[in-house]
């Protein structure tokens, strides 16, 4: 199966003004920009009401020219096609272009939207905050991670600085990324972790056998790696394993070892998320970054964060 953009010959685009889009048509847009690219049931897990819509939305959205689909290799099975921001769409929402990437990245930017999909289907309201890499600052780390993930369970926190493994990294590079990660906890001793996210089971066990036994006392158990494919089967419940040390393997969940409150108001595939990203807004990153003290039980009540519906929104 080729791997191109499909061509627009055949497609008869007409000129829509961006701004009398539904909401979650612009929420969609504006999540292909942070993410690069989507499939439709990642789109029908983050922004849509289901499937069915998010595969008429798109539709709808191509017919536009306002996004790209491309076909993608039959390994990956379901949906049979990725949706990019065209330059056309691009141009519409005032953003620069980039260049469309290749196979390889295309992948690693699908496992990682894959990755957090998986928690909101599973998990709801578990994810407080995701940033994919090309929305996250240049705040001189020394090292980018892929994605930045929140995730508060009601009783604990953690702050997940996720890199995702496509068996593509040479070991010197991996091990390089494991110093420069050690250098950054030092500042940040409670409720960071690292979570390498690999595409197989194999590739993880590779990537233990790679870091082997840690010289990085600021790694010891809060390094973790984890397949994809566990992700997607059972959400939070995957099981993480430990690299670089030796420590029992554990539920994903239980990465949230922070008694401090990592809450937003915008959690992930929530309307109020979907309602910033449409608005073209941005969480505020300052309450997860450390976190809060947790109020007691019962002292207060967040505002429910339902999936929009309703023909405004796009059903």
């Amino acid at each position: 199966m080729s791997y191109r953009p499909s061509p627009p010959a055949h497609v008869a685009h007409a000129r829509v003004d961006v701004s009398l889009l539904s909401l979650t048509d612009r929420a969609c847009l504006r999540l292909l920009e942070y993410s690069r690219v989507c499939t439709a049931s990642q789109l029908a897990t983050l922004i849509y009401p289901s499937l069915r819509t998010a595969l008429r939305r798109t539709r709808k959205l191509y017919q536009s020219n306002l996004v790209t689909r491309e076909s993608l290799p039959p390994d990956r099975g379901g949906i049979p096609f990725a949706y990019r921001l065209s330059s056309s769409g691009r141009r519409r929402i005032h953003l620069n272009a980039y260049r469309s990437p290749g196979l390889i990245t295309t992948r690693h930017s699908l496992d990682g939207v894959e990755f957090v999909a998986s928690l909101v289907r599973h998990d709801p309201g578990l994810v407080q905050l995701w940033w994919p890499e090309y929305d996250i600052p240049d705040w001189d780390w020394g090292v980018n991670p892929d994605h930045l993930v929140a995730i508060d369970t009601g009783e604990a926190s953690a702050f997940i600085l996720v890199e995702v493994d496509e068996s593509t990294e040479r070991p010197p590079v991996i091990r390089r990324r494991l110093e420069a990660y050690a250098k950054l906890f030092e500042d940040h001793h409670v409720g960071w972790h690292l979570l390498w996210v690999s595409n197989s089971r194999e590739r993880l066990a590779r990537l233990r056998q790679i870091a082997g036994p840690t010289k990085h006392p600021m790694l010891a158990g809060r390094c973790w790696g984890v397949a994809i494919e566990d992700v997607v089967d059972q959400g939070a419940d995957a099981e993480v394993l430990v690299i670089g040390a030796k420590d029992r393997p554990r539920p994903l969940r239980e990465l949230a070892t922070d008694p401090k409150a990592r809450r937003s108001d915008y959690e992930a595939g929530s309307a109020a998320w979907i309602s910033l990203l449409a608005n073209g807004g941005k969480e505020d990153i300052g309450p997860l970054w450390h976190g809060v003290e947790r109020k007691p039980a019962g002292s207060s009540e967040k505002p429910d964060g339902g999936r929009l519906d309703g023909d405004e929104y796009g059903r």
